[in-house]
Formats: C-alpha cells, structure tokens, sequence
C-alpha cells in the first residue's frame, strides 16, 4: 500500500476536528477544499505545514456554505482554524 501522502493527512487531520467540532451525525455536509498551500517544505521534503481553504453547510437549513482558513502543522499534530464566512 503507497504511503499516504502529507497533503492528505493534514486534509484528514483538518476534517476530523470540524467533525469533532461540528458534532451531530450529519458530519460535515459538502465538505469541499478550495484551496491547499503548502507553508513549509523543500524540494526534497513535502512540506509538514499546509494552509487549507475549505468550506461546508453547518446544517441542513444552511442557505450556503460556511468557509474556513485552516492551518494544519503535521509536526506537533496542530489545528488552528478561522471562519472567513458564513
């Protein structure tokens, strides 16, 4: 099995806590990335630290999407998150 890439386990890691967040059974309703930026890295290593645009509906009565600025550090296992709106 190909080892998994950083981008996709800080895509996981930034999920899990809206997720856990969020809460409910829905999840998170058309979850969606924008944008994913590498902040960190070199040509012969993947960066640790991604910049996540993403955005999904908070409930079932949301007219449209909620967008958050997600920046995700792989070293420590860290998430910080900020709505930019709603």
């Amino acid at each position: 099995m190909p080892k998994e890439s950083a981008s996709v386990k800080a895509i996981k890691l930034a999920r899990t806590v809206l997720e856990s967040i969020q809460g409910g059974d829905l999840g998170l309703l058309k979850f969606s990335i924008e944008s994913l930026t590498p902040t960190n890295g070199s040509d012969v290593e993947e960066s640790k630290k991604w910049k996540i645009i993403c955005s999904y509906f908070e409930t079932l009565a949301s007219s449209k999407p909620s967008k958050f600025e997600i920046n995700v550090d792989l070293n420590i296992n860290s998430v910080s998150i900020k709505m930019l709106d709603k």
